[in-house]
């Protein structure tokens, strides 16, 4: 018992010794861990990238350095470690022993929110005093978007509401305390109508707050307030806050793992943004950065294909600058069908030399492989894949039979193209399976005109061996027909309206039109336009283009360059009708000179040249005639061919003739004249509309000037005028020389509008009296069918017109020819019969063509007092015959005729009634009308109730009679 006891006593002090130890230890780990430094904040602020870490005590690094190094800092950036340049404290703060330091990187400059941004300090760092206890410092960085300086020295100081910076909310913000070096300084924010949004400090050893605008109000006004620990006076600046208005949308969020998926994405700000994909265990799949731009400023975002088992997908955008972001969720990939292609049309037909398109279909794919041509039987066979880019389900592929033929591109690439710019070419071959020849060596000329085999496969199966025809998802035919220069017809182009016609549109426009038109003469400065039929060129241009011609122009002046020693095409402008002992002029043919509009599809290409700056030479050749060197312009009469001509080796490997065609047109100096009367004089009428008219040879659609002014001092005038030169070379212009004076003399001369060329000598000319006319038109009764003018009045003799209604109204009668003079009673028959009383018009004209038949509305126009059309107004009341029949004596029936006048208004008339009487002779009965009274009322059938019952006695007593 006693040595029980002995044991529970030692063991029971053993306890309590150990108890007493543990507790030391304990006490002694608790205040190590109670002097750990923490890390209070780490933000990134100001333009150059700061970032500050701040710890809640001094610190230093574990090896009793407080001073820091960039060796010390390592900054991950999305995940990745930044190695683009250095971690500088150049100007910052590098001693941890005020409890932060503060570094950048460079040259990365500004960090933004839409950036993931770690810093890892190593080695550890210690509180500056106490026990060792290290931190390992790996943390997450707040990236602000802006700042807010408390120093009113910056350059962006927001101290008024006028000055007030502009967030978008939910923009994450730097409240930076940078005015007298203090920390733990009071930052409040508040909306100016004093309501408090935040109340804060930057806490222990920092100067710098990230605030999140998220929540606060759009279109409101905030003010920021920094009040330093001591109590010194607060500074306050501004801020307003705006809604970005981020939009992202995804068209179709159901799809194929062949299509792209594409994000529309739009704010009220331009700047880059970044779209995100994440699959179903949100892991990253794909990222894009986009710019957004134009108005409003908006960007499609081509995510790429997803895979269909990994869905549904999110789409997270953000935007860079401010870090706002949004979601598109729920977008499902299923997997696609088989891909198929297919050929639109299986027989294509072109002329060989030309470019010829393929149009071919897909679906359930973007990619197709094509084979034209067959090794064993054509000689040639290529194979290409292409992709379509803008998932329209057609790609159209371009074959230059030109350059197929002739090997000129030097690659298979210059073959083959895509019309689509959104489409692509992946691959092509030519000729490149085992045991083919070259194509450089294939042949000299285009393409042969052949049959040539098409192959479609859905995929990209570029490789020549990878395919075979039995795997094929479509065949076709490319026929390729025999090429010819078959024709070139010259048109002229008026001077000036070169820039009218600068693509196919507006040269047919003015085709249509008449401003461009077929001709045998041109004149000086005009435009000659040949049209040229030809068909097997168009390869030979768009290898030109590929080769580095701008457009079409550009590569005719290069295969003009090289005829010697020969190129492929080339124009030129050669005179036909030298003088005795003369050389032939050739004129230059440039850019200056020539332009070249294309209209392949239809085997046409139209050069015009500028015969303005036109000029040559007259080369010398074994002969005896006159040579002459450059600068030799056109002369008046001289006559030139317009030839377009095509090598023919191009069409056949044979220098043989080549194959070209011209037409004729001369060249004139600018010549018209005017029309005169037979005296060489114009004389015009002092009234409106009054006319000048010429002809020249100008270009048809030309504007003339023709200025017609006064050469008498007592009655001075200037009258410009302008005119339109007509196909047949003739052109009028009217004016209106009602203000003048009769016998007033002038001068009259035309000039084309576009370069103030005179085409006409000037002529004289004299203002002659207005003609005059007066007519008297009375109210009459009228059958329906003539109307007579009592009275008109012609001081040139003409027409007298009758207008229905008002002067404005159709005409519906006119007047044989009258001559100069007065008439009376002029009976005009009308061109129908009237219907009913109407008021009619009678209006005089003049035989403005003198052929005594009247013309109007084209010629033939009324004579005018004072501007207006002279007339006189009549009612023209109808006038109808209404017959009577009456028994005679002797058996016959009398009728008389009298004149009734129909009246439309409703009246009422008192009438004379007749009473029947009834007398017997010879066997015979005669009924007398009685003349009674009678009242009639209104529109009624002319007899009342007592005339109605006279009848019918009278009838009673006959039959009575008869009886009897």
């Amino acid at each position: 018992m006693t040595r029980t006891s002995k044991l529970r006593s030692l063991f029971l002090s053993t306890l309590l010794v150990l108890s007493v130890f543990a507790g030391t230890v304990a006490f002694a780990g608790t205040a190590a861990a109670a002097n750990q430094p923490t890390i209070v904040s780490a933000t990134e602020y100001s333009p150059n990238g700061n970032i500050e870490v701040a710890f809640n005590r001094s610190i230093q690094k574990e090896n009793g350095i407080s001073t820091f190094t960039g060796a010390d800092i390592t900054v991950y950036i999305d995940d990745q470690q930044y190695t683009g340049g250095d971690i500088s404290f150049a100007g910052l703060d590098d001693d941890g022993s005020d409890g932060d330091i503060v570094f950048r990187v460079t040259p990365a400059g500004d960090l933004t929110p839409n950036q993931n941004v770690t810093v890892d300090i190593e080695p550890d760092v210690e509180a500056a005093s106490g026990p060792d206890t290290t931190l390992d410092v790996n943390e997450s960085v707040d990236v602000t978007s802006t700042d807010i300086e408390e120093d009113a020295s910056s350059a962006d100081s927001y101290d008024s509401r006028s000055q007030a910076l502009t967030v978008y909310e939910g923009e994450k913000i730097a409240l930076w305390a940078n005015e007298g070096g203090n920390d733990d300084e009071e930052v409040t924010v508040k909306r100016v109508d004093g309501t408090t949004q935040l109340q804060t400090s930057t806490g222990a050893n920092s100067r710098v707050v990230a605030y999140n605008t998220s929540g606060l109000t759009t279109g409101g006004t905030y003010s920021v307030t920094y009040q330093s620990s001591d109590g010194n006076a607060s500074q306050r600046r501004f801020f307003n806050v705006s809604d970005l208005q981020l939009e992202a949308s995804v068209d179709d969020k159901n799809l194929t793992d062949t299509d792209d998926l594409e994000v529309d994405v739009s704010a009220i700000r331009s700047g880059e943004v970044t779209a995100t994909v994440y699959d179903a265990d949100d892991d990253e799949v794909d990222a894009q950065v986009a710019t957004l731009d134009g108005a409003p400023p908006s960007a499609t975002i081509n995510m790429g294909t997803l895979d269909s088992e990994d869905g549904p997908y999110r789409v997270q955008v953000v935007d860079n600058a401010t870090g706002n972001s949004l979601n598109v969720t729920d977008i499902r990939v299923s997997e696609s069908a088989e891909g198929a292609a297919s050929l639109q049309s299986s027989i294509v037909t072109d002329h060989a030399g030309d470019v010829v398109q393929i149009p071919v279909s897909v679906s359930n794919t973007d990619e197709a492989t094509v084979v034209v041509g067959s090794a064993t039987e054509d000689n040639y066979v290529a194979n290409l894949s292409v992709r379509d880019g803008d998932d329209d389900g057609e790609v159209v592929v371009l074959f230059n039979t030109f350059t197929a033929g002739t090997g000129t591109s030097g690659s298979a690439s210059g073959v083959f193209s895509v019309e689509d710019s959104d489409d692509k070419l992946i691959e092509s071959h030519e000729n490149e399976s085992a045991g083919l020849f070259d194509i450089a060596r294939a042949n000299e000329s285009t393409l042969d005109p052949s049959d040539y085999n098409v192959e479609v496969y859905a995929g990209d199966n570029a490789d020549p061996d990878a395919v075979t025809a039995d795997s094929a998802d479509d065949i076709g035919t490319v026929s390729l027909l025999e090429p010819s220069v078959d024709e070139t017809t010259l048109h002229v182009l008026p001077n000036g309206r070169e820039g009218d016609v600068d693509d196919l549109e507006s040269l047919q426009e003015n085709l249509e039109n008449d401003n461009i038109t077929q001709a045998t003469r041109v004149a000086n400065k005009d435009i000659v336009v040949a049209e040229v039929q030809a068909s097997g060129l168009e390869g030979v241009f768009e290898n030109e283009l590929d080769g580095g011609a701008d457009n079409y122009t550009d590569a005719l002046q290069n295969q003009n360059q090289e005829i010697t020693p020969a190129g492929d095409l080339w124009f030129n402008v050669t005179q036909t009708n030298p003088a005795a002992n003369q050389n032939e002029l050739e004129l230059s043919v440039n850019t200056t000179t020539t332009s070249v509009i294309e209209d392949p599809n239809n085997d046409t290409y139209y050069v015009l040249y500028d015969t303005g700056p036109a000029e040559g030479e007259r080369p010398a050749d074994t002969s005896a005639h006159q040579a002459t060197g450059g600068d030799v312009s056109p002369s008046d009469g001289d006559r030139f061919n317009y030839t377009f001509t095509v090598n023919d080796e191009i069409y056949d490997g044979e220098d043989d003739s080549d194959d070209l065609a011209y037409d004729r047109i001369t060249h004139q100096d600018v010549d018209g004249d005017l029309d005169t009367n037979q005296d060489g004089e114009i004389t015009l009428r002092a009234q409106a509309n009054e006319s000048v008219s010429g002809t020249t040879n100008i270009a048809p659609g030309s504007e003339v000037n023709v200025r017609v002014q006064s050469s008498d001092e007592a009655d001075p005038f200037l009258e410009p005028l302008t005119a339109i030169v007509q196909p047949d070379g003739s052109y009028t212009a009217t004016g209106d020389f009602s203000g003048t004076t009769a016998g007033t003399n002038f001068t009259v001369r035309a000039q084309r509008a576009s370069d103030s060329t005179d085409i006409s000598d000037e002529i004289d000319g004299q203002i002659t009296a207005a003609p005059t006319a007066s007519v008297t038109f009375d109210d009459q009764e009228s059958d329906g069918d003539t109307v007579t003018v009592p009275s008109v009045t012609l001081s040139d003799g003409g027409f007298v017109a009758i207008h229905e209604n008002n002067a404005s109204g159709d005409v519906i009668g006119s007047s044989d020819y009258l001559e100069a003079g007065t008439h009376s009673d002029v009976s005009i028959t009308l061109d129908s019969t009237l219907s009913e009383d109407t008021t009619l018009v009678a209006m005089p004209h003049q035989d403005t063509d003198g052929d005594q038949t009247y013309d109007f509305p084209d010629d033939d126009g009324p004579y005018t007092s004072n501007g207006t059309a002279v007339t006189d107004s009549a009612s023209i009341t109808l006038v109808t015959d209404q017959a009577t029949t009456t028994a005679a004596e002797d058996g016959e029936t009398t009728t008389t005729t009298e004149e009734t006048t129909t009246t439309t208004e409703e009246t009422t008339t008192t009438t004379e009634a007749e009473s029947p009487t009834t007398t017997e002779a010879a066997g015979e009965t005669e009924t007398t009308l009685v003349e009674g009274t009678g009242t009639t009322t209104g529109a009624g059938p002319g007899f009342g109730v007592a005339v109605s019952l006279v009848a019918l006695l009278a009838a009673a007593l006959l039959v009575l009679r008869r009886e009897n």
